[in-house]
């Protein structure tokens, strides 16, 4: 199962987008305060970046009430 997974995911890896693509990508974008993570968790996200999300969201979230 492990080696159909590792197939799957070379697969998807060469078909969809590169390393140096994304890492190119996110070195063009302005800001200083970035991070890149990779998740090998297929579609489901893990929760750790599910927080992430939440915190980065509620920080950067400029609403007036």
């Amino acid at each position: 199962m492990k080696k159909a997974h590792n197939q799957l995911k070379s697969l998807f890896a060469s078909t969809i987008i590169k390393d140096d693509e994304v890492s190119g990508f996110f070195e063009n974008i302005p800001i200083k305060e970035k991070a890149l993570k990779y998740f090998d968790f297929g579609h489901i996200l893990p929760n750790d970046y599910k927080l992430d999300a939440i915190r980065w969201i509620t920080k950067h979230s400029h609403t007036s009430n």
